[in-house]
């Protein structure tokens, strides 16, 4: 999966989505360059890869979960 954060440059996002177009590989846009940094200890980043296969599942479970409470709000 891949987490690409929502004020990455369009140029940016462009090329991860070009490089990704071929593979059957989730993406997903969340929060901002500087929280997805700080989520792996890192300075902003603009996307990152979650290769762990079932962290990955897990994330893309809460996700949609988080999403279909907000609707229901």
């Amino acid at each position: 999966m891949v987490l690409m954060a929502g004020d990455a440059s369009r140029v940016q996002l462009d090329k991860i989505r070009k490089e990704l177009s071929n593979r059957p590989i989730p993406q997903v846009i969340l929060g901002d360059r500087a929280t997805l940094g700080a989520a792996i200890g890192k300075a902003p980043v603009a996307a990152l890869a979650v290769t762990d296969e079932s962290l990955a599942t897990r994330l893309l479970q809460d996700l949609n979960d988080a999403v279909a409470r907000e609707v229901e709000d």
